[in-house]
């Protein structure tokens, strides 16, 4: 299965697992699995460290190279046609989560196989684009 990481689910997976429900830490932790983060959600951490509103444990290009080496996390581009896709995605959100949900969006046109986003609130709900 494909997991994309919200942000906070991320961070969590990164730092402080416990924070995670069994099932997502399961499928995290599942090699089978293959995890995603959208540079949407990098933008957002580093934006959020720069305003001082956020603090992690390491630098963040350090955390994203260790959890590719280590777990073989991939990175999602944003492109000009996910910010353009945001009228079709069904859901509510602003900022980053729209950013990220226009990602799975046009994401899941490219690549045909099933997909699932992984937010902290509603774990695994998936985004329809119409």
């Amino acid at each position: 299965m494909k997991l994309l990481l919200d942000t906070h689910v991320f961070i969590w997976w990164d730092s402080d697992p416990a924070k995670l429900s069994k099932k997502a830490l399961a499928l995290c932790g599942d090699s089978a699995n293959t995890l995603l983060l959208s540079v949407a959600s990098a933008w957002e951490m580093q934006i959020k460290m720069q305003l001082g509103k956020m603090k992690l444990d390491f630098p963040l290009p350090d955390i994203i190279n260790d959890q590719r080496r280590e777990n073989g996390l991939q990175i999602i581009p944003v492109a000009l046609e996910h910010v353009l896709a945001l009228p079709r995605i069904r859901g509510r959100g602003t900022g980053g989560a729209r950013k990220t949900e226009a990602s799975v969006a046009d994401w899941r046109r490219e690549i045909p196989e099933e997909s699932t986003w992984c937010p902290p609130k509603e774990l695994f709900k998936t985004y329809h684009v119409s």
